[in-house]
């Protein structure tokens, strides 16, 4: 009796996986050429939302289609997925969802300063703690 091993020679696997790649060449649909398009952006992205988020898509892929463009770096090979942020806020439901460019806050805040009127706010990025995700602000 011939073990698994046996049966199954390596180069078949290695041939099977150059005409796969051969062929797959042969079935592109549509090509994304411009990545600020976006109309072709929100096409190509449509599919793997309806994948996760049967029946959202309509809704989600217009937002995430803008978020990700909006973050998009001039050298679209250093697009990072970290510089898109989802926040769930309590009460809320899909159709309420939208674009913020900036930070959003979900919690409540620390200190023992809850409101300030005509405060002037000053975000520094730079000075964010990686591993804490902590924001500084300077209020006057």
């Amino acid at each position: 009796m011939l073990t698994f091993s046996q049966r199954l020679h390596p180069t078949g696997f290695e041939r099977a996986g150059q005409e796969t790649l051969k062929l797959l060449d042969t079935l592109i649909v549509d090509k994304v050429t411009d990545i600020k398009d976006v109309a072709k952006v929100e096409t190509a992205l449509k599919s793997c939302v309806a994948s996760k988020q049967y029946g959202l898509e309509d809704i989600l892929t217009p937002l995430i289609t803008k978020a990700c463009i909006s973050v998009l770096p001039a050298n679209r090979n250093m697009f990072s997925v970290e510089n898109v942020r989802v926040a769930k806020v309590l009460g809320g439901s899909v159709s309420d969802c939208s674009v913020v460019a900036g930070t959003v806050l979900t919690r409540n805040v620390e200190g023992t300063v809850k409101k300030a009127v005509n405060a002037k706010v000053v975000s520094t990025p730079a000075t964010w703690k990686r591993r804490r995700r902590r924001q500084r602000a300077l209020c006057c």
